[in-house]
């Protein structure tokens, strides 16, 4: 499976778990963009794991566990 992240129409992110092999800078420290990319993994983690809560084949989750 592979993850990436875009930033203006460019992949500036990205981790591929079958090719083990991955693309990230080091100046996205220093710049914060890396701090930006874990809260957007972190926001697709949560969204994952609501989805999984709902356990509704159809994909449609109840009022009450939508997030």
């Amino acid at each position: 499976m592979k993850v990436s992240i875009e930033s203006n129409g460019e992949v500036i992110w990205y981790l591929d778990t079958e090719k083990q092999e991955g693309m990230t800078s080091l100046a996205y420290i220093a710049d914060g963009t890396q701090g930006k990319i874990i809260s957007s993994l972190e926001g697709a983690l949560h969204q994952a794991n609501g989805e999984m809560l709902c356990g509704d084949p159809a994909g449609v989750c109840s009022p009450a566990l939508q997030i």
